[in-house]
């Protein structure tokens, strides 16, 4: 049995979403030659590095997800693209597999725990192709606002990943980077006294979020700005923190003990 220490290296777990259009699928076309699994038809007008064929049904994702697991290939991140398009076919899934038109239909909410079953699928699969295959994984998502109650802050709108509740918060803690995307605005004020009015604009400038507040779900682990350019250089920058976050190689404790009384 082996003990190791310090930080291991491994690719990172990054989930991407913010509205339509913001550069997500550009973003990870620009990760280490990426491979896309595509559930939305958005890549028309990217030169990609590469695609699978566009998904229809739930176990043409597998189908492709673990054709990546069981073959050698020189592909480096796999990418979803989206999630929640990904979870309109698990849906379609779960309702063919109990007979009914709609996961609604299912009863007492329980279409929606089925639904976590497929998920864990994903989930498993992403997982060997980030251990086994040493691939980094990007997930991206369009994004929705959501009502929060807060027992101690009342309640509020924030922007979460445009999927259910449950596999969002399971993906974002798998995750290690969480990073909102959205135009800039700025607000101005227009009349005065009862005509008083605030308008926002959007800035033409697009940023990343990479720490959570009330407005948005967001983490990073590699310390980090609050917030980042999110233009075309955007994973460049996200790449020069990975690389200052790489660690020496983890030694096995034993081997390490040895070398140091064969030094006395």
């Amino acid at each position: 049995m082996n003990i190791t220490t310090g930080k291991k290296d491994k690719p990172r777990r990054c989930l991407v979403y913010g509205t339509n259009c913001i550069g997500k699928s550009t973003f990870a076309n620009n990760a280490p030659n990426p491979i896309f699994v595509q559930t939305e038809e958005g890549l028309g007008d990217i030169d990609v590095n590469g695609a699978f064929d566009f998904c229809y049904s739930f176990d043409q994702v597998m189908e492709q997800l673990n054709w990546l697991y069981g073959n050698d290939h020189e592909y480096k991140t796999v990418v979803i693209d989206t999630l929640d398009f990904l979870e309109r076919l698990i849906w379609k899934q779960v309702s063919k597999d109990k007979g009914v038109k709609t996961i609604e239909e299912i009863d007492f909410s329980k279409g929606y725990k089925l639904a976590l079953l497929h998920w864990q699928r994903v989930i498993d699969v992403l997982n060997a192709l980030w251990n086994t295959k040493n691939m980094m994984v990007i997930l991206l998502a369009h994004t929705e606002p959501v009502d929060v109650k807060d027992p101690d802050n009342g309640g509020y709108n924030t922007y979460r990943p445009n999927i259910h509740k449950v596999p969002c918060g399971i993906l974002q803690d798998w995750c290690d980077e969480v990073f909102f995307c959205r135009h800039k605005l700025y607000v101005t004020t227009e009349g005065k006294g009862f005509n008083e009015v605030n308008r926002a604009t959007n800035s033409g400038i697009r940023v990343a979020k990479t720490v959570s507040s009330g407005t948005h779900d967001a983490k990073n682990r590699l310390g980090m700005p609050d917030e980042f350019p999110f233009d075309l250089n955007a994973f460049k920058f996200y790449q020069e923190y990975i690389d200052k976050n790489k660690a020496s190689k983890t030694k096995p404790v034993a081997e390490a003990t040895q070398k140091k009384a064969e030094t006395k």
